[in-house]
């Protein structure tokens, strides 16, 4: 079992306790919520070609890059990642200017 750790346009950050060699293509799926409504869950699914792995502590962290990913997925895995950083750079900003 993988954990995801990190999304992104072009794949995903994984965690897991057993080692996963670079370049192996891995089928995926993930359930991410809905836009508008969290509960309403979509599964995405596709396939990634891991790119590299590091060992920090007891756990492996990998990075893979979408090799397959439906057109509809993939439009919610950016539109979820650009929400993300939208709220992020606001809690940044939040931060530097003390509100």
């Amino acid at each position: 079992e993988l954990q995801v750790h990190d999304l992104s346009e072009s794949g995903l950050g994984l965690v897991s306790e057993i080692g996963i060699p670079a370049h192996s293509v891995l089928q995926v799926a993930l359930a991410v919520p809905g836009l508008n409504d969290p509960a309403r869950i979509t599964a995405v699914t596709g396939t990634i070609k891991t790119t590299h792995m590091t060992v920090k502590g007891h756990y492996v962290h990998c990075g893979g890059m979408w090799v397959t990913i439906a057109k509809e997925q993939r439009e919610l895995v950016n539109q979820w990642v650009r929400r993300l950083r939208r709220s992020a750079k606001r809690a940044l900003k939040a931060i530097l200017l003390g509100w």
